[in-house]
């Protein structure tokens, strides 16, 4: 049995905190990562503030296979 899961990794950088906070309650918003974590499967999806960049967000998403994100992109 192979238990690997397809992750992606995706990183934001915007251009000030007013662009980011906008995102981020995107993000938190009835169109934003509930979606994808209602799609199917999508095993989990993170959202993390970067440290040593306080405009950058990083995404980290994990799915049962590659052909479950490819269809929910």
């Amino acid at each position: 049995m192979n238990d690997s899961k397809h992750t992606v990794k995706a990183t934001f950088t915007f251009k000030d905190q007013v662009s980011k906070e906008r995102f981020i309650d995107f993000c938190n918003g009835d169109k934003g990562l509930s979606v994808t974590r209602g799609w199917d499967g999508c095993v989990s999806i993170d959202c993390y503030e970067k440290h040593d960049d306080p405009l950058a967000v990083v995404i980290w998403q994990k799915w049962e296979t590659a052909a479950n994100h490819e269809s929910y992109v």
